[in-house]
Formats: structure tokens, C-alpha cells, sequence
């Protein structure tokens, strides 16, 4: 039988908590999936930088008492997905699955600290749920430095109604943007839009949080609180559903923009190959040839990850050269927390737009103007933009007129 121990590595742990929220989460019938992945700063020998494994809700609660402190596959950091798999057969040590996700139990919400127009403290988030009117079903501590992650486990009788693509994330996560408190500048602090709940990842309860750094301390991904009790469905969508229209129609106003911009940019290149080639060319640049001179600063992490502040903030901004967690490749995709317009991306973060290296750089230096890139590229020195330059015969269309409206 394989144990939990075998992937869980060395933990300080707190079955109860486990059990208490995997109870609450999941239904009986469950089959869990989880993610066992090297922690940053791990001393020991670890084995493979992650592995997946499914567990029964049953099995996970019957052998996961095993876990002791010191194992030798090392510190690792134990995540589960928030949507059960379809099938356990198709979980294997290198992945999870493609497509093997169930439909949701609940609703979430991942609320920051440390970073630009976040909570200034754990106590600020807790004390800001306790005045929501709908309680979580249970609130979860991420260490001593992390943020909480809340979760509302919706009514089992009302989750026919909530998929992956039922649009009730999209929905919450609007109202609680609406209900954020004001930091001290009297801005309103930014609830993270993580509206894809299929393939999502949290900490697991009850595990060890080993910190990015090594000068931080380890915690634990402990329960802070909850009503560990069913929400019904209808309650989300009544107090709600108000926020979620104003939220879909400006929602659609800033992808209507975006439609425009990116159709302006189709028509600057005589064929789809072109555009692909000149996006993977300026993707292939370093995001410290972009940002920095800007003045954009950077702290490179243990994990191999890049946290930026923008100019004019002493706080994180936003986080480059992550593992996305599907593959483990390296994104080139920017993760936006700042929600300040002196990024010059917010709109594009609304809109829903990837903030590839390509869409940063178009932005940040030439207003989104395909013309002026282009010509940067081809008549500029080596050590322009990094030093890529296009092909003479990179042809642009020369019909092309870019258009702003």
C-alpha cells in the first residue's frame, strides 16, 4: 500500500487539522489529488522535484498519521487540487492527469499579504471575513508569512449547478473585490483573481509551510477558523449577483479594447508564422531587459522565482519566472499583483490578456504600437532590446495602419 509518508517528506504536522478539513471539503466518495513538491530550501536528499499521488478520502484519512519528522525524501510541500479526480487510474508520479477533474465543491478566495495593495497582516484578513455575511466554511493559515486561503464548500445538493465553467468564481471573486477594505492610501486592496478553480493547487491543511527563503521560518498550514458547514448555492448568487453584473460590463468594456488592440497587431504581419516568430523571440528575452529600465527592482528568490516593484512602491508588484505547476516549465507570464495604473498593465490584467514579455514589452515601451516595435527591431543596435533583432526580410504588412480606437 503506498503511504503518505513516502511523498510527504519531513513534516511538523497536525492530522486534525487534515481530517477536519478534508471532511469539510470533500465528499466521501472523493478520490483526492495530490502534489508533493521539493521544498525551496530542503537540506535533504528529495528524490524528484514533484510527484503526484490520488488518495481515497478514506485512505488519505487512514494512513496519513504515518507522517514522522525526519524522512528521507526531504522537505517537501504538500498541495492539494480543489476539484477531484475522475479517475485515480489516470493520476500518475509525473501528472495528474490531462482533463481529469471533477466539478468543484465550493468556492475559494486567496487573500495576499506582502505584496503591493494587499492585507497588511494575517488579523486583517481574519477580521474582515468575520464581517462578510456569508461565513467560510473554513479559513486556513499559510504559515507564519503567508496569507489565508478561505473556502465556502457549497451544499451538496446545489453542486449539479457549480462547474468549472458555471461562472459562480467569477461571481464571488467580484463581490469580494467590491467588499475589500481600503488600505492607508485609500485604495482598495486587491483580492487575487484566481477564477480558475479546475486544476488549482493550495497547501494542504494540516502540513509543514516551508518558507522561499532561508532566513524565514517554517510554520504550519494550520485552520484558523470556519463554520465547517454547507453554503447554499442561492445565498452566493443573492448577495452577489449585483457585483458580478457591474463586473461582466466592465469586464467587457476593457476586452472590447483588447479586441481592438490585438486585431491592430494581427493586421502588421502578412502571416500568423511572423507574429508567432517575433513573439518567441522577445519571450526568449530576459524579463530584466524589459523591466529594469524602467525602474522596475527585482529579488531573486531560493525557488528560482523573480519578485519585481514597480517605481514608486516599496512593495512586491509582481512575480516572474515561476514553475507553472501543470509541467513545471517556466512561464513567461507575468503575475500582476500591483492594482496601481503606474504599471501601465492593469487594464490588460482586466481584460484578461496574458502578460507575456511580448504584451509587456509592446506596452511599457511603444503604447501598443506594432509599427514602432517592428522598427525598433530591425534598425536599432545589437544592444537594443536585448540585443534581438529581426531578419531584414521579416516583411511588415505594408497596408497596416495602426488604429488606437
Amino acid at each position: 500500500m503506498v503511504r503518505f509518508s513516502d511523498y510527504a517528506g519531513e513534516q511538523v504536522h497536525k492530522h486534525s487539522d487534515l481530517e477536519k478539513f478534508i471532511r469539510a471539503w470533500f465528499k466521501p466518495d472523493d478520490e483526492i489529488v495530490l502534489g508533493a513538491f521539493r521544498a525551496p530550501n530542503s537540506t535533504l536528499a528529495d528524490g524528484k522535484p514533484r510527484e503526484w499521488i490520488a488518495f481515497s478520502v478514506a485512505d488519505l484519512l487512514a494512513n496519513s498519521g504515518d507522517i514522522y519528522e525526519v524522512n528521507s525524501t526531504g522537505r517537501r510541500d504538500m498541495y492539494f487540487r480543489f476539484t477531484p479526480a475522475k479517475s485515480s487510474k489516470l493520476v500518475t508520479p509525473t501528472s495528474p492527469g490531462k482533463d481529469n477533474t471533477g466539478n468543484p465543491r465550493g468556492l475559494w478566495a486567496d487573500l495576499d499579504i506582502g505584496k503591493e495593495n494587499a492585507f497588511d497582516s494575517q488579523q486583517q484578513i481574519l477580521d474582515w471575513l468575520a464581517t462578510l455575511p456569508v461565513q467560510p466554511t473554513a479559513i486556513v493559515r499559510n504559515g507564519v508569512s503567508g496569507g489565508i486561503h478561505a473556502y465556502w464548500r457549497i451544499l451538496d445538493a446545489d453542486l449539479h449547478r457549480l462547474t468549472n465553467d458555471s461562472g459562480h468564481m467569477q461571481m464571488w471573486w467580484a463581490y469580494l473585490q467590491e467588499q475589500a477594505p481600503l488600505n492607508q492610501h485609500g485604495e482598495r486592496i486587491t483580492i487575487d483573481r484566481l477564477t480558475d478553480i479546475g486544476t488549482r493547487l493550495a497547501r494542504l491543511p494540516g502540513m509543514t509551510y516551508w518558507p522561499k527563503t532561508a532566513d524565514a521560518k517554517n510554520g504550519s498550514v494550520s485552520l484558523a477558523g470556519g463554520t465547517f458547514e454547507q453554503v447554499p448555492l442561492d445565498a452566493i448568487e443573492t448577495i452577489a449577483g449585483q457585483a458580478f453584473s457591474s463586473y461582466k460590463t466592465a469586464c467587457e468594456e476593457s476586452r472590447s479594447s483588447a479586441r481592438r488592440v490585438s486585431k491592430s497587431i494581427d493586421r502588421a504581419f502578412t502571416s500568423p508564422l511572423q507574429r508567432l516568430l517575433l513573439e518567441e523571440r522577445i519571450n526568449s528575452m530576459d524579463w530584466g531587459e524589459i523591466l529594469r529600465p524602467l525602474g522596475w527592482k527585482s529579488r531573486d528568490t531560493s525557488s528560482g522565482t523573480r519578485e519585481w516593484t514597480r517605481p514608486g512602491s516599496t512593495q512586491k508588484s509582481a512575480t516572474t519566472d515561476y514553475e507553472r505547476p501543470e509541467d513545471g516549465q517556466i512561464s513567461v507570464v507575468m503575475s500582476l499583483y500591483s492594482s496601481s495604473e503606474d504599471t501601465g498593465l492593469l487594464d490588460l490584467k482586466q481584460s484578461g490578456q496574458p502578460l507575456t514579455k511580448f504584451r509587456v514589452l509592446l506596452r511599457l515601451y511603444f503604447n501598443d504600437d506594432i509599427t514602432k516595435l517592428l522598427q525598433e527591431f530591425k534598425n536599432k543596435s545589437s544592444t537594443s532590446l536585448g540585443g534581438f533583432m529581426l531578419d531584414r526580410n521579416f516583411k511588415q504588412n505594408e497596408s497596416y495602419e495602426p488604429r488606437t480606437t
